[in-house]
């Protein structure tokens, strides 16, 4: 959490957003993400709920608003919900990064009761071809 007491230090009265990168996990294999296929996979890191006890309190302290939920892909974390509730929890609102793809009904649905402010969808191509190339 060095970088947030460096942002202090620099004068930073405050820091409107943050993005968080829960996890390098992903069931996509989009060829222009920043993570390599085996980061994607079988080497998936995973931010764990210390970390963010740590980091979540630090984002307050700045007046941070909104914090930014992204990956790889999010809801590949197996804590997903419980992560947007300790940021919630927080006081900090949610946006959610997503590919859409494992949204189903129970998602959905927590999203909605759990009031996140924002989700957004990625869509890279209209088609299979165009993503392709």
């Amino acid at each position: 959490m060095a970088i947030l007491a460096e942002l202090k230090k620099m004068g930073f009265p405050r820091l409107y957003a943050a993005s968080i990168s829960v996890t390098t996990n992903c069931n996509l294999l989009c060829p222009h993400c920043i993570y390599s296929e085996e980061e994607r996979s079988s080497k998936a890191s995973f931010i764990d709920a210390e970390r963010l006890a740590i980091l979540l309190p630090a984002l307050v302290k700045l007046r941070c608003h909104n914090v930014s939920l992204i990956g790889g892909e999010p809801f590949t974390h197996p804590d997903i919900y419980s992560i947007i509730k300790m940021c919630k929890r927080s006081g900090l609102g949610v946006i959610v990064f997503t590919n859409g793809t494992l949204l189903n009904d129970n998602a959905v649905e927590f999203l909605r009761t759990c009031v996140i402010k924002m989700l957004i969808i990625t869509v890279y191509a209209g088609s299979d071809e165009e993503y392709r190339n």
